[in-house]
């Protein structure tokens, strides 16, 4: 996802991003919405039992998968060999665009064990929230997208357990400063949030992150090295020069 958003991004637009097939779909993003990226100042590492915990988690996610197309199959739900009939695996993607969310729900409450619960529970409700965030920027639903970044980073942090204590604080705080919503971004136990929030009200979610997170405990007095507004620009290009 991120190689496609680098080199596929439209300046001025959010883009959707799915896969098999690749495709991005490009949304204008409203004229006044700000999108503020905050660092937790927790590195994000990338290896060792991090490394481990993220192969994990998707070890898991196909684990829950596996489970639920055999439950379903052996109830007569679906048809075996795949989403295309041709013999291939089911996916999530599949699943989800044949069979309503609450149903593939229930059936993983019913079959699957605690932990492989939440991990499905994530994909499939995080994949619903895409769809209906992405129809929130189209009507300039500030509110209603902001809701759904925060239901976002609740289900990464309680369903997907890869969020971190300074990730929870700072999506709180930007909360109960005004902003619309908030969540992680990337692939979680460390890195950045990012909040929504307006052009009247960015400048006072600036500083109160900065008093209340980088000056107040936060470990950095230099909060514009970790704070900034991000801007919707376009993707990587060889430009002549």
């Amino acid at each position: 996802m991120d190689q496609a958003i680098s080199l596929g991004a439209v300046e001025g637009c959010a883009s959707r991003v799915d896969f098999e097939p690749l495709t991005l779909v490009p949304v204008p993003v409203p004229g006044d919405w700000r999108f503020v990226i905050a660092s937790s100042l927790v590195a994000a590492v990338k290896s060792g039992a991090s490394r481990a915990a993220y192969n994990r988690r998707t070890e898991e996610c196909a684990e829950a998968l596996s489970r639920v197309v055999a439950s379903l199959e052996a109830d007569g739900l679906v048809a075996p060999g795949g989403d295309a009939g041709d013999g291939a695996e089911h996916t999530y993607r599949g699943l989800i665009d044949a069979i309503p969310a609450e149903a593939l729900l229930n059936v993983a409450s019913e079959r699957l064990p605690p932990v492989l619960g939440r991990r499905f529970r994530h994909v499939v409700t995080e994949a619903a929230r895409v769809r209906r965030a992405e129809a929130a920027m189209r009507v300039d639903d500030a509110a209603e997208f902001g809701r759904l970044m925060s239901a976002s980073h609740a289900s990464l942090r309680d369903d997907y357990e890869v969020s971190h204590e300074a990730l929870d604080r700072l999506v709180g705080l930007s909360m109960n400063s005004g902003a619309a919503g908030a969540r992680l971004t990337g692939a979680g136990f460390g890195g950045c949030v990012v909040a929504l929030t307006n052009a009247v009200n960015v400048d006072g979610l600036l500083r109160r992150l900065d008093e209340e997170f980088y000056q107040a405990g936060g470990g950095s007095a230099e909060a514009d090295e970790h704070l900034f507004v991000a801007r919707p620009g376009g993707g990587a290009s060889v430009l002549p020069l």
